[in-house]
C-alpha cells in the first residue's frame, strides 16, 4: 500500500501545479467556463482518488471545494475574486492533507478548511451556516429534509482482483455515508471456506440503501475509478426518506427478487400505506442476498439511471 500511498501524492502535487495555473489564468478570465469544468475535475479526481486510497481529510476538503466550483460550473452564479485567491489560499492546505494518518494539527487545518469553504458556498447559496448542533433546527426542519431527500437503492459487487491496485471498497462506503443516512448490509456469499481463502482477494460485495440529497451524478461518481472493476447497480426507490419504512424497503426487495420492475414511490404517496400480506414478509426476510439470482439483481455491470 505504501506504494500507492506515495503515486498518490505525487498526484496531488500534479493536482495542485494544475490547479494553480488554471486559478492564476481565472484570475484574468473568470467567465472562462472551460477553466472552470478544468478546476471542478481536479478537485473531483483529488477526491476520488483519495476517498480510494484512504487519505480521507483530502478527500472530504475537495468535496466541499467541488461543491463551491459546481455551482459555477452549472452557471448558477459568476465567480468572483474572493473565491479565486481562497482557492489559491486553500493549495498549500491541501498539500499537508496528503497522508493517510493525520495528527491532530491535520484534524484541525482541514476543519477550518472545511468551515472556510461552506462560508463561500453560503455567498452564493444563501443557505444557513450551523456552527454546531444546538443551533440546528429541530423536527420541523427533519421533515422537511426528508421531504427533499431521494431514497437510492446500491450494488455494489467488485470483481474479486480489486485489492491488487491498492483499492479499498471500504473508503468507497465511507464515501457514500458522508453523502446521506445509509442503511448497508454486506453479503458474505461468495466467502469459499478458510483453507481456500485468498488474502489478496475480496469476496465481499454490498446492498446499500442510501436516503440524500444528493443527485444520481454525484453517487455515481463514487465508484468512478472502479467502473471496470466492478458490477454497480442504481436505482431509485423513493423521492423522499423512506429509510426508516421497513415495508417500503422490503417490498422493494421483493420486487428486485422476483425479477418485476419497481416503481418509485414519489412524494405525493408518501403518507399511503403500502402493505405487505404475511406470506410476502415472511419471504423477504428469508431470502438473503446469498438467494438472489445474479440475473435479477446483479445482472448489469454499468451504472443504472432507474427513475429518473
Amino acid at each position: 500500500m505504501n506504494s500507492f500511498a506515495e503515486k498518490f501524492k505525487e498526484e496531488v502535487n500534479e493536482y495542485c501545479e494544475r490547479l494553480e495555473s488554471g486559478l492564476l489564468l481565472l484570475e484574468h478570465e473568470p467567465e472562462n467556463h472551460q477553466i472552470i469544468d478544468e478546476i471542478f475535475r481536479i478537485m473531483h479526481s483529488m477526491k476520488g482518488s483519495g476517498g480510494m486510497f484512504g487519505f480521507e481529510l483530502i478527500s472530504e476538503v475537495t468535496h466541499d471545494l467541488e461543491s463551491l466550483y459546481d455551482i459555477f460550473r452549472s452557471k448558477k452564479q459568476q465567480i468572483d475574486s474572493e473565491v479565486i485567491s481562497f482557492t489559491l489560499n486553500s493549495i498549500d492546505g491541501l498539500l499537508k492533507l496528503t497522508t493517510v494518518s493525520p495528527s491532530s494539527e491535520e484534524e484541525i487545518l482541514a476543519a477550518k478548511m472545511k468551515s472556510d469553504t461552506k462560508l463561500q458556498i453560503a455567498r452564493f447559496t444563501n443557505e444557513p451556516i450551523y456552527s454546531n448542533q444546538e443551533n440546528i433546527p429541530g423536527k420541523e426542519t427533519s421533515v422537511l429534509t426528508a421531504l427533499n431527500q431521494h431514497t437510492w437503492y446500491i450494488s455494489f459487487v467488485p470483481n474479486k482482483e480489486i485489492l491488487m491496485n491498492g483499492t479499498n471498497p471500504l473508503y468507497l462506503i465511507d464515501e457514500l455515508n458522508a453523502l446521506g443516512e445509509c442503511n448497508i448490509q454486506v453479503n458474505f456469499d461468495k466467502l469459499p471456506p478458510l483453507s481456500e481463502m485468498n488474502p489478496e482477494h475480496c469476496y465481499i460485495s454490498w446492498s446499500i440503501f442510501i436516503a440524500t440529497s444528493e443527485n444520481i451524478d454525484t453517487l455515481r461518481d463514487v465508484f468512478i475509478f472502479v467502473n471496470d472493476q466492478a458490477e454497480i447497480q442504481l436505482e431509485k426507490v423513493s423521492s423522499i426518506n423512506v429509510l426508516h419504512d421497513e415495508a417500503v424497503l422490503a417490498q422493494f426487495l421483493n420486487t428486485k427478487f422476483n425479477g418485476e420492475v419497481w416503481a418509485p414511490i414519489e412524494a405525493e404517496l408518501a403518507n399511503t400505506e403500502i402493505k405487505l400480506d404475511e406470506k410476502e414478509e415472511a419471504d423477504v426476510v428469508l431470502k438473503s442476498t446469498a438467494e438472489i439470482p445474479k440475473n435479477s439483481i446483479f445482472a448489469q455491470t454499468t451504472v443504472h439511471e432507474s427513475g429518473q
